[in-house]
């Protein structure tokens, strides 16, 4: 139960600091809009889609324990990239408060890297965990990934609104 809360929190922290990133920036532009409906209903939806996979999966306790030696044996290697995304979005949220054009450049070129090589880590730990899942279950997360994709595309029609 730990290991699996554990991987839940590293891939949570993966997609936090992937749409962290975004969120500091739009709240360096229009702090308002930050803490808007729109932004908030979105976060909120997205956390709701996600315990509703969670239950519509049925993952079964044998691929639960396949997915977990999964990520056990790449605990380290998602530790590592879910820390240096973090600390690259620190340096990119610092550089967006002092209002400093190039450092802004810099740090987003650098976590745009980063995120780069922690989403190739990731893969590579997605395409030995998708053999465990069915073709249903993986229809299902790909459903999923679509839905929050549209979910992004109406929150950007709300800006400002």
């Amino acid at each position: 139960m730990r290991k699996t809360i554990v991987a839940g929190a590293l891939i949570a922290l993966l997609t936090a600091g992937i749409l962290g990133v975004s969120l500091s920036a739009a709240a360096e532009a229009d702090e308002s809009q930050f803490c808007s409906p729109p932004v908030v209903r979105m976060a909120l939806t997205k956390l709701a889609r996600l315990v509703v996979l969670k239950s519509e999966l049925g993952i079964t306790n044998e691929q639960r324990g396949k997915i977990k030696g999964i990520v056990k044996a790449h605990r380290d290697e998602l530790t590592g990239a879910a820390s240096d995304v973090m600390s690259k979005k620190k340096a990119l949220r610092e550089a967006i408060l002092a209002n400093n054009e190039d450092s802004i450049r810099s740090a987003s070129t650098d976590l745009g890297k980063t995120i780069g090589n922690a989403s190739v880590a990731f893969s590579k730990i997605v395409a030995q965990a998708k053999p465990v899942l069915t073709e249903e279950q993986i229809k299902k997360i790909h459903d999923f990934a679509t839905g929050n994709e549209k979910l992004e595309k109406e929150w950007l029609t709300q800006i400002g609104k």
